[in-house]
């Protein structure tokens, strides 16, 4: 993995975390949680 795509992963985990963290319902915050997830594996299904 190069530098570049190392600093963007970590900027979208950053963003997905102060996104998930506006919000206080919880199955709000676990779905975001998944999503998150998902996107930064690559993963079709969480």
């Amino acid at each position: 993995m190069t530098a570049e795509a190392f600093g963007e992963r970590l900027t979208r985990l950053s963003q997905d975390g102060l996104r998930i963290n506006e919000s206080l319902d919880y199955p709000t915050v676990l779905q975001g949680v998944l999503d998150s997830a998902r996107s930064l594996s690559g993963a079709r299904c969480g």
